[in-house]
């Protein structure tokens, strides 16, 4: 897998939520670093970067869902849900590790990579034009 470059399409114009995209690709692409380099113990690391991608993820989410409902974006609870369910399958991942299971490292990064990055081209992005609009409509009202 090649590394997530980051891109001008990926921003959502809310800094916030930008900055923390950043550091999410950054994290994947650390994953991707030590599993190319084959240092230690892979399943250790997969475990490590899994953990604080479930942590770093959580804030995240917390994040953009706060932004959501401050602004009655429409399609809160879907997005939500969307959340939800990639919470659950890290954690089913790292519950397999725990269990000392195979999991397959590099279909798991490739899943994050592309879930990432088509989350926030079709569904975080539509958070940052609700976010424009609402703000644009605030600046006209005053």
């Amino acid at each position: 897998m090649t590394q997530i470059k980051w891109q001008q399409a990926f921003e959502t114009g809310i800094s916030q939520v930008d900055e923390q995209h950043k550091k999410l690709v950054e994290m994947i692409n650390r994953l991707d670093a030590s599993l190319h380099h084959g240092v230690g113990n892979v399943t250790e690391q997969v475990g490590k970067v899994l953990i604080s991608l479930v942590d770093y993820t959580k804030y995240h989410f917390d994040t953009e869902e706060k932004i959501m409902k401050e602004i009655g974006f429409e399609f809160y609870q879907q997005h939500f849900t969307m959340h939800e369910e990639l919470r659950h399958q890290i954690v089913s991942i790292l519950k397999r590790l725990k269990e000392g299971e195979t999991v397959g490292v590099y279909e798991m990064l490739s899943f994050l990579s592309e879930w990432l990055v088509s989350h926030i081209l079709e569904e975080d992005r539509k958070i940052g034009k609700a976010y424009a609009q609402v703000h644009l409509q605030t600046e006209k009202a005053q």
